[in-house]
């Protein structure tokens, strides 16, 4: 056994020595983790394109500040990225020039001229309304309780606010929404205006939410793309290392005549398969080793599961490179015994 491990010694030091080995065997399958990962492996948070037009100037040439709440609402969501179009631009012109090129969709909202003004008085309408209708309900469900001049006296009070509604009218304020008609995002998009849009409907009447949503997050491991497919990555490169880095050993050997040397020398064969396949084996787990620390420092895999990816890789990894090596061993010793180069 002694002469076994000064031999795996040996070759462990000529793949050392050989540049080109050790970039193939470890450099090579930790720059394409780090490739994949960094590309398919992410958590992003999505984020969709909106372009967005605020076409409600005041005198001064500065966006109305309700409008400019708004935009800040719309920011806020986390969901939408926001870029804006000068006001003195066509939007439809623009989104036609967009959907010509291979940039982002063309997604815009306009806030058209006059927001602010229509919002207020849109927002003055709506808490009339509130009130009326309120009185309304009081005076029919309740209005037997309540003398009877008091309710001329409500009734006279409710006019009066109908006739001040008369003046605000039913404006409303009006964003448009431009958006390609292929857009499968759109509506997606479009779902987070109208949930801004109503959320400001319910500030400017200071009214509170009748339903409150929670969200609760399940106490489960979660698990990335880099999770998955790296037991794949330590599997295919052991394998093909094993192929192709025993191989080259044999012919780098056969074509420098140290075959030759070692048929004159008492190795035999079986301590020479043994010599090759302990290193292969050894050069496997270093490769797994590696590959595991890269992905845990890079991409955060998590603690409780790299044992059992190391356990699934090593398995897979070593029946597949050892199966491999078996057989281009066995061509080996039988090409020997052909030549007569090995006694």
């Amino acid at each position: 056994m002694r002469r076994t491990f000064k031999l795996v010694k040996a070759l462990f030091l000529n793949w050392i020595r050989s540049k080109s080995g050790v970039f193939f065997s470890i450099m090579f399958p930790v720059m394409l983790l780090l490739i994949f990962g960094s590309v398919f492996g992410g958590q992003n948070v999505v984020k969709y394109s909106l372009y967005v037009q605020n076409l409600d100037i005041n005198a001064t040439g500065e966006p109305t500040e309700i409008s400019k709440f708004f935009i800040e609402a719309l920011n806020s969501t986390k969901v939408l990225e926001l870029k804006e179009i000068p006001s003195n631009v066509d939007a439809r012109d623009y989104a036609l020039q967009l959907s010509k090129g291979f940039g982002p969709r063309a997604r815009i909202l306009v806030i058209t001229k006059g927001f602010e003004d229509k919002f207020i008085n849109a927002t003055i309408s709506n808490r009339i309304n509130v009130i009326v209708s309120t009185i309304d309900y009081m005076l029919k469900e309740y209005s037997s309780h309540i003398p009877s001049e008091q309710t001329k006296q409500i009734e006279q009070s409710k006019e009066q606010l109908e006739q001040v509604r008369s003046i605000f009218g039913n404006t409303t304020a009006t964003i448009v929404f431009i958006h390609e008609p292929d857009d499968s995002a759109a509506p997606i998009v479009e779902g987070v205006i109208r949930d801004v849009a109503s959320a400001f409907n319910l500030r400017a009447l200071n009214a509170s939410e009748s339903i409150k949503l929670e969200s609760e997050n399940l106490e489960v491991e979660s698990y990335n793309a880099v999770d998955y497919y790296l037991p794949g990555y330590i599997s295919a490169f052991t394998m093909t290392n094993a192929i192709i880095g025993l191989l080259s050993v044999i012919t780098d050997f056969k074509r420098r005549g140290i075959v030759k040397r070692l048929a004159s020398t008492p190795l035999t064969k079986a301590e020479w398969v043994i010599a090759n396949v302990l290193t292969q084996t050894f050069l496997a787990l270093l490769l797994t080793a590696v590959m595991i620390f890269v992905a845990w420092i890079a991409f955060g895999v998590f603690n409780d599961v790299l044992v059992g990816i190391f356990l699934a890789s090593r398995s897979h990894a070593f029946v597949a490179s050892k199966s491999s090596m078996g057989a281009s061993i066995d061509l080996f010793i039988g090409w020997l015994e052909e030549n007569n180069d090995f006694t």
